[in-house]
């Protein structure tokens, strides 16, 4: 039976909050949050970030990186992908320097917050270990082994999601602040995209994914958040029977329930 961990670093919540700053208008990576003191750097932040084609590899940096600094090294010195042209490494400086000038205020919250913090992830693990670990051995059923999962809490993803295969594992960050049953069905549905992206991958040759409404590669976002809202229905239909109704409350947001 594969591990499921649920862990808050202070890292991947940081991340995440400096790009709550950033209204990106209507694109589908965006975690804007307009309800936030005004900061300096976000005006040359957002100006570097719209100049730069490899953007989207901002939104899973820190779920490759193990602490901050090593998040500042790949921010600093590169290696990240899409991000080695010189607007890319305009786009590293400028979130390097607003990961900087956060950091201290952004600590220091975080220190006031570890117990509520810790018992959040103690009541994740015992309200989600179960039902992830049936939902996510269903979906790999006869496709391979299920890989390890780490859950991280970020507050400021708000209602949205994101994850990467990392290594032999599986990381997903989520804010548990947002309730347990929306937690599991957003984890759920991060952990969709690995089975079903590749099979509409497949069929696509020639299309960059965008998530900007109105790009040229947004058809194909679209399509792929389709087919994962479409394959966990089936795999909750099947296997979980009394989180359906959930399940389309919550795609709804997409606009994508039955």
């Amino acid at each position: 039976m594969s591990t499921i961990e649920f862990h808050a670093l202070l890292h991947a919540a940081l991340h995440f909050h400096v790009l709550s700053h950033l209204d990106l208008g209507r694109d589908s990576a965006s975690l804007y949050n307009d309800n936030q003191e005004e900061r300096s750097w976000v005006s040359s932040l957002l100006r570097a970030h719209q100049n730069a084609s490899g953007r989207l590899a901002l939104q899973f940096l820190p779920l490759q990186t193990g602490g901050l600094e090593e998040l500042r090294h790949r921010l600093r010195h590169g290696g990240i992908q899409g991000l080695g042209d010189p607007q890319g490494r305009t786009l590293r400086a400028a979130f390097l320097a607003a990961i900087d000038l956060e950091k201290q205020l952004f600590a220091m919250a975080w220190g006031w917050e570890q117990s509520l913090q810790s018992q959040r992830l103690a009541r994740a693990s015992r309200a989600l270990g179960e039902p992830l670990t049936k939902l996510r051995e269903a979906l790999w059923d006869g496709t391979g082994p299920v890989p390890p999962l780490i859950v991280l809490d970020c507050a400021a993803l708000g209602t949205h999601g994101r994850a990467v295969s990392h290594g032999d594992r599986r990381v997903v960050a989520v804010n548990l602040g947002a309730g347990m049953d929306h937690a599991l069905l957003q984890i759920f549905h991060e952990e969709i995209h690995p089975v079903t992206d590749r099979l509409v991958m497949q069929e696509v040759e020639g299309v960059d994914r965008d998530t900007r409404a109105g790009s040229e590669g947004y058809a194909l976002h679209q399509r792929l958040e389709e087919a994962a809202v479409a394959r966990g229905r089936e795999v909750i239909r099947e296997h979980a029977p009394d989180l359906a109704d959930g399940y389309e409350a919550w795609a709804g947001r997409f606009g994508m329930a039955v």
